[in-house]
């Protein structure tokens, strides 16, 4: 059974790393930008009573204002 569960368990964890890739440095420093907005709102703000998802869409309309690319 342990013999089974290994390599299948190894092969899915392949699978999933073979599609992903790495972030470039601006875009890895626009998520850190986003992330710190967030943060600051939910805490800093006032807004520990919105939903998440509500500043989530606050936050993609901003950043699609600001020409950001969120793919």
């Amino acid at each position: 059974m342990k013999t089974f569960f290994r390599p299948v368990l190894f092969g899915s964890l392949m699978a999933l790393c073979a599609n992903s890739y790495a972030l470039t440095e601006s875009e890895a420093e626009d998520m850190a930008d986003v992330t710190a907005v967030f943060v600051f709102l939910k805490n800093d703000c006032g807004y520990q009573n919105l939903p998440n998802s509500q500043i989530r869409r606050a936050l993609v309309f901003f950043a699609q204002q600001n020409q950001w690319d969120l793919s």
